[in-house]
């Protein structure tokens, strides 16, 4: 595909004087109200230009079509170092591409993904894309998700049919009910771990010892963000808004690391239900099916109505399932399980993703989807933040 024509047009990095003019043009032009409009602080952490390592970026992560001065086109770059096996390479999930109608015609859509592809990254992702975008990022030869896999528990059943009953009022009682309790196993369910493992919260931040746990005993088999301590930090320590709560599994005698769990509770705005949001779920064989019982402990302890894990890999989210998680197989016809609660919002939400590497790194690896080292999770990107 060649490189399209919008001559007036010129694509640069946001300068740090341009961002009031960015979050007035996402206001006017995106939506009125949104979160990054009004939260100068969240764009900036969003958009940590110092993640990206690159000379030409000052300001945050922004790539902004400009004809003259004005705005008529922004594409977001999360910087994010990407793990193939052990092998560390500089990468981007793209974030909030948009061109303002009168632009869309002219190319400024693809100048700007091509701006971004000609930074010399070694991985450009992408959650939570359009159709429209992901018929372009086909054509720009990114391998295609068509829905995030999600697995599900319910932790309060009487509480679930009454939430499923508000977001799918077309749904027959009767069909819900027996989604509920009759297709899903109580959440309650006991599983019995290691006895060599012990739970403990985070304390204070992810140090270098999480970064020797990652380093030699995960990131050689796994393909995704590189979730070392920095990013670990950034991520969900240092996050302006939201509160995570880290779990780390270890070793009771030796103290060693043994895996991890990230969630943080969300409450629906305007009920009483709250939902768990699982958003990490890292560790060795031995730890797992400890880890996914702490979940379940805290999904209770918080009386949530469910919990949700979003993630590509099914092996990572295989002791979810013993403790009764299940992975979500909606159809045409099946009450949808909410997935937006600020308000509650009915309706199933295609979660797609599209992944890169650059041609070096996609003839040593190959297809990237069908690995079930493959690990991606809905806080990668930016799909997991207020909205």
């Amino acid at each position: 595909m060649s490189t399209p024509s919008a001559p007036s047009v010129r694509v640069a990095p946001c300068g740090p004087d341009q961002v009031p003019q960015l979050r007035q043009f996402i206001e006017v032009h995106w939506r009125a109200g949104h979160i990054l409009a009004c939260n100068e602080t969240l764009l900036c952490w969003q958009y940590n230009s110092t993640r990206m390592r690159h000379p030409d970026f000052q300001g945050p992560s922004v790539l902004l079509a400009l004809e003259q001065n004005r705005i008529v086109g922004m594409l977001g770059l999360i910087p994010t170092e990407i793990n193939l096996h052990h092998q560390v390479v500089a990468g981007a999930w793209l974030s909030n591409l948009l061109v303002i109608p009168e632009y869309r015609t002219k190319g400024v859509g693809l100048k700007l993904m091509w701006a971004a592809h000609n930074l010399d990254l070694g991985a450009i992702f992408d959650l939570g894309s359009s159709t429209q975008l992901q018929r372009v990022l086909r054509a720009l030869q990114y391998e295609l998700l068509d829905d995030l896999p999600r697995w599900v528990a319910v932790c309060d059943h009487h509480a679930m049919i009454q939430l499923l009953q508000d977001a799918n009022p077309d749904s027959p009682n009767l069909e819900i009910e027996h989604w509920v309790v009759g297709d899903r196993p109580d959440a309650r369910v006991e599983t019995h771990g290691s006895l060599d493992v012990t739970i403990k919260p985070l304390q204070d931040h992810f140090d270098e010892e999480w970064d020797r746990f990652w380093n030699e005993r995960i990131a050689s088999r796994q393909i995704g963000t590189n979730r070392d301590a920095s990013y670990m930090n950034w991520r969900y320590v240092d996050h302006p808004m939201y509160r995570y709560e880290c779990r780390l599994a270890r070793h009771p005698s030796t103290g060693e690391i043994l895996g991890a769990v990230v969630f943080r509770i969300e409450q629906i705005k305007n009920r009483n239900d709250k939902v768990l949001r699982l958003v990490e779920f890292i560790g060795l064989a031995e730890s797992g099916n400890v880890l996914a019982q702490t979940v379940i402990e805290s999904a209770l302890a918080h009386h949530v109505t469910f919990a949700d894990f979003y993630c590509t890999s099914a092996r990572s989210a295989a002791p979810l399932q013993n403790v009764g998680f299940r992975l979500e197989n909606w159809h045409e016809g099946q009450p949808a399980i909410p997935t937006r609660f600020q308000p509650l919002e009915g309706g199933h939400f295609k979660m797609t993703g599209a992944f890169r590497l650059s041609k070096p790194f996609k003839m040593q690896w190959g297809p990237l989807l069908p690995s079930s080292d493959f690990y991606v999770t809905k806080s990668d990107g930016d799909m997991d933040r207020p909205n």
